[in-house]
């Protein structure tokens, strides 16, 4: 292990090292970030290995809907609160218990937009501003100093659509019950899916909001990381009336991936 300090110029030199791969870490002020860095200095040679360190002030808490009850599914990003700024963060999600965190705060004035997975983004109704308005202009704004971390801020959310159920069935071409296949729903290109599984008779269910469009599709796993993706469907709008039916051809899927 071997140890340098920087300059005035922020420049480091650790001189005479053997051949061979080493980690770079760098020791930084309190609130600030940045990677390791892994690097191989050959006999006799030079390696260079720089850093871009920043301030990683971090917001943190608890994401409530209108009547104060826990939400989920809800992204919460801050933008620059100044006009001429559209600077956004990384966004953290509220996660099973409702509890969100975005990290890799910069020093500055932001809004907190919070943008619910399950409402449509075509009909410009998924993103709000904290505390639950729909102009930037109404939001609260809130300031970051260097590192700084706020904790337990609690993020609400307007009033929603009624939640109604979906129901359905999953078919084969030969009207055969498909079960433990999942069920991807939600709105197309738009990243804001969730999935369900089918039961022992092909049958499934998932809330959603009313007036907002929403599409299915089958997705089935291969197994070893593989996965099989049938074509969308839309949801009928009167599913309260009767379940969704999806037919499929198992062996005919639209589309293969396997995860890495």
């Amino acid at each position: 292990q071997v140890e340098a300090t920087t300059d005035d110029e922020g420049r480091y030199k650790t001189p005479k090292l053997p051949a061979g791969e080493y980690t770079v870490q760098v020791e930084l002020p309190q609130g600030m970030s940045e990677h390791e860095r892994k690097v191989t200095v050959v006999d006799r040679g030079c390696a260079e290995v720089p850093f871009w360190p920043y301030w990683d002030g971090r917001l943190s808490g608890t994401v409530f809907d209108a009547e104060g009850q826990p939400a989920t599914g809800v992204r919460v990003y801050l933008v620059k609160g100044e006009k001429s700024g559209m600077d956004w963060t990384t966004p953290g999600g509220s996660d099973e218990n409702s509890k969100y965190e975005v990290k890799g705060i910069q020093p500055g004035r932001y809004r907190i937009i919070l943008q619910h997975i399950g409402l449509n983004a075509s009909q410009g109704k998924t993103i709000f501003y904290h505390p639950g308005v729909s102009a930037p202009e109404q939001a609260d704004v809130v300031s970051f100093g260097e590192g700084q971390v706020i904790s337990h801020f609690a993020l609400r959310l307007p009033p929603l659509p009624r939640l109604k159920t979906i129901e359905g069935v999953v078919l084969d071409t030969n009207g055969n019950p498909l079960a433990a296949v999942l069920i991807n729903h939600g709105q197309p290109n738009e990243n804001f899916m969730s999935n369900v599984k089918t039961d022992e008779y092909g049958r499934f269910s998932f809330n959603a909001y009313e007036g907002v469009k929403y599409s299915a599709r089958v997705i089935i796993d291969l197994g070893n990381s593989e996965y099989a993706y049938f074509k969308w469907s839309d949801v009928p709008a009167d599913t309260e009336k009767a379940p969704m039916k999806i037919v499929i051809d198992p062996n005919r899927p639209e589309s293969k991936a396997k995860l890495q």
